[in-house]
């Protein structure tokens, strides 16, 4: 090829690529708006009932304790063992939003609920109530883990 030629494919691969990448920009934008418009709920892939809100409390916290019931799909798990100890995952605070410790079925939920434990997830959502202290979320965990075991003695 000649040189200009080899411009030319240059430039027509830079802007083919820069679509692909303003596009991934554009469809990522309208999925982070979408989840804003739903709420900002957890990015479980789990069905869950809430246990505990903690936003509910005397001192509120922006924390809930989760119960799973099974994959959001519908697929059917083990059944819950009595016999087994409960498990409880707390969601990971690092920055990926609410639910991202348990977001994929080869996770550490999926892998307790595959085993028959009965499954808890505590969640964060995105915003801290208002006065929140870290005190009051110590507080929320530690009646979080009161209610697990209170609900299997």
């Amino acid at each position: 090829m000649s040189p200009w030629a080899d411009l030319l494919e240059y430039q027509r691969d830079l802007w083919e690529r820069s679509i692909l990448f303003w596009d991934t920009l554009h469809q990522r934008a309208d999925d982070m708006l979408e989840h804003e418009r739903l709420g900002l709920p957890p990015l479980l892939d789990f069905r869950t009932e809430t246990v505990v809100d903690a936003r509910t409390f005397p001192r509120p916290a922006n924390y809930a304790l989760l119960r799973i019931l099974g994959p959001a799909d519908g697929t059917s798990v083990v059944a819950p063992d009595p016999a087994k100890p409960p498990v409880v995952v707390v969601d990971p605070r690092a920055g990926h939003g609410p639910g991202i410790g348990g977001f994929k079925q080869e996770s550490e939920v999926g892998m307790a609920l595959g085993e028959g434990h009965p499954v808890y997830f505590v969640v964060f959502f995105p915003e801290p109530c208002r006065g929140q202290t870290l005190a009051d979320v110590h507080h929320a965990l530690r009646r979080f883990i009161e209610t697990v075991a209170e609900r299997h003695p």
